[in-house]
């Protein structure tokens, strides 16, 4: 019995250390903690999130949607690509919100539950102590109908639908703890009431109205400790309803303009004439900016003329003066002609360049004839002297005479010429010239030439 024992010990061990081919390859087993490593846990994506506790719930969760990409958490690459809300709970601070990405290239979908955050106000502090502000972007002065408030003293559209797309409403509680934004939930539960314009003493003023949040009254009156306001100009607001027509003055130059605002008014201004009738108090022109200044006074067009604002407005946008080389032109008439045949008829021809020059201009620009041309005809300028505004000393002016108002954009004062060149040929003067500054402003006019009769008297 003993020996087959050992025969068959010796079998087995002889079949254990055999060839090659009876090699047994152990099975590779994947440890535990690396395949724990490519679960996404709730855990996680609170940490991917790291969100302050501190915020109210609708805050965190703006947050939470923005945030986005890549992160490294708890040793896992995660790369989170979609979030969206499940449920949210102000009162509660608590939130759910169905995350997607990818982990280790291995898509996930999980829904996380975030708890802790700052809950929600009473309702009585949502009412009493609610203040309002202007959405960051926005511009109350173009979007806020302010006229038919004041003007029209009708308040009936402005409720808390109209109101919530221009503006915030934050409230705080007692102690001072962060603001609490107002989110759509609790405008739902909002109502908007008395809409008023309050003046103060510097001519600003605001915007005022009573609050309700979910049927419990906020705070009423005008004082320091009223009801919501926000702050609004009604100067800037109203000076936005009266714009300058730059498709019209880039075509008109602007002194002329300036001289003739009344009859220019509706011409080269936009406004409402149905509405408002703008009258000016004041008015001063820069030749540095090519503008002028307008202090306007704008009244209601309601057969009473209510007074609405008075502003400042900047009229710009026009011609350059040098543009008068492309329009103006000078030409000889007999006062001229004799001006210079006393002078030179009796010469020999030549070059009389040097001997022009050292003529005043005022001797003579103004016995010439001056044309400006627009749309193919001739507009003719007349010179005279006039009191300066400046000071008590007169200027010479080119101006038309009559005609459209629609040429009385051109006012050249101090107008100047530069003389290239003056040759005598038998009994003309050939004289060519080129404009170079009117109205204070200096320019390199184009070349012109011009024959002068002389004739003797």
């Amino acid at each position: 019995m003993r020996k087959l024992f050992v025969v068959a010990f010796l079998a087995l061990l002889f079949a254990a250390c055999g060839g090659e081919d009876n090699t047994i390859t152990p099975e590779t087993i994947t440890p535990p903690a690396q395949q724990n490593n490519l679960e996404v846990k709730p855990v996680d994506l609170i940490k991917y999130f790291n969100l302050d506790k501190q915020l109210y719930v609708s805050e965190a969760v703006q947050k939470a949607i923005t945030t986005l990409g890549k992160k490294t958490v708890n040793g896992k690459e995660l790369a989170v690509k979609t979030v969206t809300v499940v449920k949210s709970d102000e009162e509660r601070g608590a939130f759910t919100l169905k995350v997607t990405g990818f982990c280790a290239n291995k898509s996930f979908v999980m829904d996380v539950d975030f708890v802790g955050f700052a809950t929600k106000l009473s309702n009585y502090d949502m009412a009493k102590r609610a203040v309002a502000s202007w959405k960051m972007g926005g511009n109350p002065l173009t979007e806020f109908d302010f006229d038919t408030l004041f003007r029209l003293k009708d308040n009936s559209k402005f409720n808390a639908a109209y109101l919530q797309k221009l503006i915030d409403l934050k409230a705080s509680a007692i102690n001072g703890s962060a603001n609490y934004t107002f989110t759509a939930d609790d405008w739902a539960k909002t109502t908007i009431s008395d809409v008023r314009y309050v003046p103060d003493n510097n001519g600003t003023g605001s915007i005022a109205f009573n609050i309700s949040y979910n049927g419990i009254e906020g705070k009423k009156g005008d004082g320091r400790d009223g009801s919501p306001r926000l702050s609004f100009s009604k100067r800037d607001y109203y000076a936005t309803k009266v714009t300058v027509k730059t498709n019209q003055t880039k075509n008109m130059y602007m002194r002329g303009v300036y001289e003739y605002i009344e009859f220019y008014r509706s011409y080269v201004l936009n406004f409402d004439a149905s509405k408002f009738v703008p009258y000016f108090e004041s008015k001063h022109y820069n030749y540095s900016e090519n503008a002028f200044y307008l202090t306007v006074r704008l009244v209601a067009r309601d057969g009473q003329e209510t007074p609405l604002a008075t502003f400042t407005m900047k009229v710009d946008g026009f011609r350059p003066i040098s543009d008068l080389s492309d329009e103006l032109t000078m030409s000889t008439y007999d006062r001229l002609n004799l001006f210079f045949g006393k002078r030179f008829r009796g010469k020999a021809d030549g070059d009389y360049t040097a001997k022009v020059k050292a003529l005043s201009q005022k001797l003579w620009l103004h016995l010439a004839d001056l044309y400006i041309t627009r749309d193919n005809f001739q507009h003719l300028l007349y010179g005279r002297e006039e009191r300066s505004d400046k000071g008590n000393y007169n200027v010479e002016v080119w101006r038309p005479n009559n005609g459209s108002i629609y040429n009385q954009d051109v006012y050249l004062e101090d107008l100047k010429i530069e003389v290239l060149s003056a040759k005598k040929v038998g009994h003309f003067l050939e004289l060519t010239y080129k404009f170079v500054a009117a109205n204070e402003v200096s320019f390199n006019g184009k070349q012109h030439t011009f024959k002068v009769h002389l004739m003797e008297e």
